[in-house]
């Protein structure tokens, strides 16, 4: 028998990237909307890189140089060890907003609404506890403390509408 007698039978199995290259051919439109979500998310990621890099350089510096601009002033012994411990507190928990904005970044992809919710909270809990500490911090920086506030919002709205399109262009079981 030749081969056109005997056909051998259908393989039913099918390729999971043909599917999808079928849906996209399908629906290139909505495969490009998720592309340029994918590509706003990652933008979002920088900016959390950003935040927790000038965060952590910032108050790093302050940590720093907080014992020589403190020696400065007139004051010493049991004082200046309390007010060193102070500032030093201080710094460790903007040195510890900027890991949590580096931390989030890195995992950003894999839950993005959840994370970027989590560094808008933070951002606004650091705000207010430096706030307690210094009422007169509220005005300090208040352009870039606007201006990281608006970009988390964004970001908040780009995440969860990439989400959104990710949970509607999954395969239905």
């Amino acid at each position: 028998m030749t081969d056109s007698q005997n056909p051998e039978p259908a393989d039913n199995h099918f390729n999971l990237d043909e599917l999808e290259d079928i849906r996209r051919d399908e629906n290139p439109l909505a495969h490009r909307a998720q592309a340029i979500r994918k590509e706003s998310l990652r933008e979002t990621q920088l900016l959390l890189y950003i935040i927790g890099v000038l965060t952590i350089a910032s108050y790093g510096y302050l940590f720093l140089m907080s014992g020589r601009e403190l020696g400065s002033l007139d004051i010493s012994g049991e004082m200046f060890e309390r007010a060193l411990l102070i500032v030093r507190l201080i710094c460790g928990l903007g040195l510890a907003v900027g890991t949590f904005f580096l931390i989030a970044g890195f995992y950003l992809i894999k839950a993005p609404v959840r994370l970027t919710a989590m560094c808008f909270v933070v951002h606004i809990g650091h705000i207010g506890i430096m706030a307690l500490i210094n009422p007169m911090s509220i005005f300090q920086g208040l352009l870039l403390k606007g201006i990281v506030l608006i970009s988390l919002i964004s970001s908040l709205k780009l995440a969860r509408d990439y989400e959104r399109a990710r949970s509607n262009s999954a395969p239905k079981s």
